[in-house]
């Protein structure tokens, strides 16, 4: 992962009082990594001088995290919107709808191998 990814240095770097680190801590850590995961698929490439690739880096990096949690906490209950309404919405592509939708089931994993594949 680049540094726009994994760490950045805007974020404070590595360290205990890292932002998703108290997330985490205070329980808000799978939610949070699920709608970062939604965001960055749904405005990737959107963002002036941002290439969409770094955006999906982003997503992913978010469902592999939010992967790690589900299995030691398990997924906690979401509202659900129609991802097909929201992908039609924002003009996903047929990868990035099916991640959206994958997300929208709390299954990251699925929405990590349809992210992978479209890099």
């Amino acid at each position: 992962m680049t540094d726009r990814v994994n760490h950045p240095k805007h974020y404070g770097g590595d360290v205990p009082f890292e932002a998703i680190k108290l997330i985490e801590d205070w329980g808000f850590g799978y939610g949070f990594c699920m709608g970062s995961a939604i965001k960055y698929n749904v405005r990737a490439g959107a963002k002036e001088g941002e290439a969409e690739d770094v955006d999906r880096e982003k997503a992913i990096w978010y469902l592999k995290r939010a992967t790690h949690l589900a299995r030691h906490a398990g997924p906690p209950p979401m509202i659900r919107l129609p991802p097909s309404s929201a992908a039609k919405f924002h003009n996903l592509n047929e990868a990035r709808t099916e991640a959206l939708a994958a997300m929208a089931r709390r299954d990251p994993e699925a929405a990590l191998r349809f992210l992978v594949a479209a890099a």
